[in-house]
Parts: structure tokens; sequence; C-alpha cells
């Protein structure tokens, strides 16, 4: 499975089939990954799988994170240079909201985490962005930043995984339903349609 998905520096895997999902890529040939006991049995835990690997490829290629670090950086310079006619308070309160999101997306791991997002709806396509949008639904305020946490809002995963599916997929019908329940925040009953 790694050298076919492009994973050749992975020489195993050891999996622990007792605890949520999680990785331990401190030796990234070996990576230890962590799945609740019905791991294989579902599409669900197949995508959440994939992004767990993903930490792997992210630790394996440095230039990743300091790409993701650049695009961030320019963006939010971009932002401070196109602020417009504003009066010292407003100048002030719009610098301290650009800090904080740099601050927010530059220092810690939510990149990290948000190109694992990318890279399981690559490896996993439409099963990852309903897993996806699955958990959204059922955490409730999928706006709410926690900024002493690994992950960005769920809002923000949702819409990753969906841009990171091919053309082809976005317009499938099964994607367009998941994306309609995500619209309107309820799961549909779409389960048995990966099945068919």
């Amino acid at each position: 499975m790694n050298r076919s998905c492009g994973l050749d520096w992975i020489k195993d895997l050891l999996v622990s089939l007792d605890r949520p999902y999680a990785i331990v890529p401190v030796f990234n040939e070996i990576p230890i990954i962590y799945a609740p006991m019905y791991q294989f049995s579902t599409l669900y835990g197949f995508s959440i799988f994939h992004h767990e690997l993903g930490h792997s490829v992210f630790k394996q290629f440095e230039g990743i994170g300091n790409n993701l670090n650049n695009v961030i950086i320019k963006h939010f310079e971009e932002l401070k240079r196109s602020s417009g006619n504003l009066n010292p308070d407003q100048r002030n309160s719009r610098q301290k909201v650009i800090d904080y999101g740099i601050d927010y997306w530059v220092r810690g791991i939510k990149l990290n985490e948000i190109f694992c997002d990318i890279f399981a709806s690559y490896a996993c396509g439409p099963a990852c962005y309903y897993s996806t949008v699955d958990t959204a639904i059922k955490t409730g305020d999928v706006f709410h930043l926690h900024k002493s946490g690994p992950h960005p809002p769920w809002a923000v995963r949702v819409l990753a995984t969906y841009n990171a599916l091919s053309e082809g997929q976005k317009s499938h019908e099964i994607v367009e339903m998941i994306k309609i329940s995500w619209k309107n925040k309820k799961l549909l009953i779409i389960k048995t349609l990966f099945l068919i």
C-alpha cells in the first residue's frame, strides 16, 4: 500500500487498535498509528487513517509546511496593504485581527492538520468529504476557533476536503447530496449509498 500511494519512505506501520485516531511519526520510516477497533470495517475510518498518514508526509517533506506558511504570510501581508482609508483606531483594530490570523495559522500545527485533510481527500475522495461533514455536523459549532488546540474549525476543514476533490468528484450525485447535507447542517442518510 505505501509504495502505491507514493509513501516509499515508510518501511512498516505499527497499528494499535485501542484508542482514537492518532499518529506518532517520531520514526518516520515506521510510524505508529492508533485507531479504534472498527477502523478496518468502515469507510469513515479509512479516510481518517489516511489523514493520519498525511502527518508522515508533512514531516517527510519540510517544504510543504514552509510553503504553506509563506502563502499564509503573503495573504495577510496583502490584507495589511489593502486596508484603504482607515482612522488610526480602525487601523489598529484591523492590525490586531490580522496579527491574530497570522498567529493562529503560522504558529502551531493547524496548517499541518489542513494539509492532512487535503491529503486524505485526495487519497479517499468523496468518502473523506463525507466523513468530514459527518463529524463536523456532530460537533455542533463548526466555526469555533480553538486557539490552543491543533485543529482549525470544522467549517474550514470541510471546505478544504471539498476543494481537494476533482471536478468530476464534485459533480457526482453523492457529493452533491453531501454538500446539501452540509449546507443544511443535517446529515442525510447517505452512508448506504457508498455501498452501492
